[in-house]
């Protein structure tokens, strides 16, 4: 994905969620009766009539935010039900409570664009990902890296359905089917490809993430990992 075009999208998101919230400003004492008895605003009013400007503003905005929502974000329900009937009370609840949850999903999303900047800068196959990452799916997007990585080994190493790819790595590197260019390396890369390939097969096939590494910060030295050992089969694969 492109990281630029999705941070310029969601600024533009920012500026207009802000601008919405001083166009639908509405003080809770205009629903108040004055000392005759009836209501400042009615609640119900529709106000395309009462504040015809303000809320062709607030289309234009709204219409602007349509067309920039980037990949992986998404408007919340309640806002885009509040446009709609465009109501009194809906502007009360657009800058009262839309806004403001629209603007801390804003924030975060971009600090999970800084991130998958980062994930965009590791192996291929690593960065390919970056879009199922945004899109919140951490754990089938490490399924995705490490299952990759696991059938890259096996299809090098030209393994039967029924062969163990772990002691298939150490047997490679002990006959020299796989060796990394600096021999005296050979061994920590043989433990490291087999010791990642152990952590997959044990831990991430057949399990889901647990709540506290389902987040982007957490999973990042999983992809880190993953990187660091794609680099590394290339290396070797390369040198023989």
């Amino acid at each position: 994905m492109n990281i630029l075009d999705a941070k310029k999208k969601i600024g533009i998101i920012k500026e207009k969620l802000q601008e919405m919230k001083g166009l639908t400003r509405i003080d809770p004492e205009a629903f108040k009766d004055n000392e005759f008895g009836q209501p400042y605003m009615d609640p119900g009013a529709h106000m395309e009539m009462e504040c015809p400007e303000e809320d062709s503003k607030l289309k234009v905005c709204w219409k602007t935010i349509q067309e920039n929502v980037p990949p992986g974000f998404s408007i919340d329900g309640n806002l885009i039900r509040h446009l709609n009937f465009d109501e009194a009370h809906d502007w009360y609840d657009i800058s009262d409570r839309d806004v403001p949850r629209e603007l801390v999903k804003v924030d975060e999303y971009i600090t999970k664009l800084n991130l998958v900047a980062y994930l965009n800068s590791l192996h291929p196959e690593v960065s390919r990902v970056s879009s199922t990452v945004l899109d919140g799916d951490f754990d089938s997007a490490l399924k995705t890296v490490y299952a990759s990585l696991e059938s890259k080994i096996r299809n090098y190493l030209k393994l039967s359905p029924t062969e163990s790819t772990v002691p298939a790595i150490a047997k490679a590197f002990k006959d020299g089917k796989m060796a990394y260019p600096v021999e005296e390396y050979n061994e920590s890369i043989r433990n490291f490809l087999q010791g990642v390939i152990g952590f997959y097969r044990s831990n991430l096939v057949h399990n889901t993430l647990p709540p506290d590494r389902n987040n982007l910060e957490s999973c990042l030295s999983l992809f880190t990992l993953a990187h660091e050992s794609f680099l590394l089969l290339d290396e070797c694969t390369t040198t023989l």
